[in-house]
């Protein structure tokens, strides 16, 4: 009895200090200096083994977390282009609202030698650009500074939060100095007639590109997409391509004498691109994601065969 007492006894102060030391202060049973074999008993050093593991545990964590951080940033990205596509079908339907119910021409500033203005969907007239600005709340005179072969616009929502150069509210010039229009973050299908009768006249195998009806006026039977994210490309001789929502953010960066070109891919299409889809706008204001293999293929241009889907 005695022994099994004697080996649960607490640790008096003699075996923790020297009883000559001043003490403030001592919880009993418990020595906060040396044990009696002379080792430290608070200050004792990790061993490379025990660093190791928490190292590998900290690189494990770190792993599993980079996903969900890049899914969580490609989710507020679409959620903010989806927003910016959305204030800007309203400015369309208030535009038409105020001018007979017809919409935004969607020619460019340039015309053929017959006096009709180009049509290419990336582009959007700078008559159509300063009423964006005046009416996004931007101010009535925004300042516009330059650079390279663009005038640079204002409004934030002209501009695809994945693009940092490339599709990003500009205005375009050829090297002559012939201003063509403005390059924004998404692309304007309205009042693109010959748009529609460029795809209504060549349908592609596999699409539906010869159904689609652009809006002239409110009132048009249309198929309804006002607005998208891109999802271009060309196998021509310029052989850009881009792309807003890929697992890696866009596809934007890259070569050519103008920002807006990108001839890194090499005309590769969306869907090798890597891209996941895109927002579609309607003309009533909703906005619907569409995965890549919802979408199908359409001619963007009123003369050239630029593909891309919607």
């Amino acid at each position: 009895m005695h022994a099994r007492e004697s080996s649960q006894a607490t640790l008096g102060l003699s075996d923790c200090l020297p009883m000559d030391e001043p003490v403030e202060e001592i919880d009993e049973g418990h020595c906060f200096g040396k044990d009696r074999q002379g080792r430290d008993m608070m200050h004792r050093a990790f061993t490379l083994i025990e660093l190791l593991v928490v190292v590998s545990m900290i690189a494990i964590l770190i792993a599993l977390l980079l996903p969900a951080l890049g899914s969580a940033r490609d989710s507020a990205v679409r959620a903010q282009c989806a927003s910016n596509q959305r204030q800007l079908a309203v400015l369309v339907t208030t535009y038409a609202t105020d001018n007979k119910g017809l919409l935004p021409r969607g020619g460019r500033d340039n015309t053929y030698a017959a006096g009709k203005y180009v049509e290419h969907t990336p582009f959007i007239s700078s008559e159509f650009h300063t009423y964006i600005l005046e009416n996004a709340g931007v101010g009535d005179n925004p300042t516009r500074g330059t650079e390279g072969w663009y005038d640079t616009g204002t409004s934030p929502i002209l501009d695809c939060p994945n693009f940092t150069r490339g599709f990003q509210d500009k205005q375009v010039r050829y090297s002559s100095g012939v201003r063509i229009g403005w390059v924004i973050g998404y692309q304007y299908l309205g009042s693109h007639p010959d748009v529609e009768a460029f795809n209504r006249d060549i349908p592609i195998a596999g699409s539906n590109n010869s159904d689609w009806r652009t809006f002239i006026n409110l009132s048009d039977d249309g198929t309804g997409e006002i607005f998208t994210d891109y999802n271009h490309w060309t196998a021509t001789t310029a052989g850009w391509v881009f792309v807003a929502h890929t697992p890696k953010s866009a596809l934007d960066q890259g070569g050519g004498a103008r920002a807006y070109t990108n001839n890194v891919l090499n005309g590769t299409p969306p869907e090798q691109a890597g891209s996941v889809g895109g927002n579609i706008t309607f003309i009533d204001g909703s906005v619907r994601w569409r995965n890549l293999s919802e979408m199908n293929q359409h001619y963007t241009s009123s003369g050239t065969t630029f593909p891309a889907l919607w």
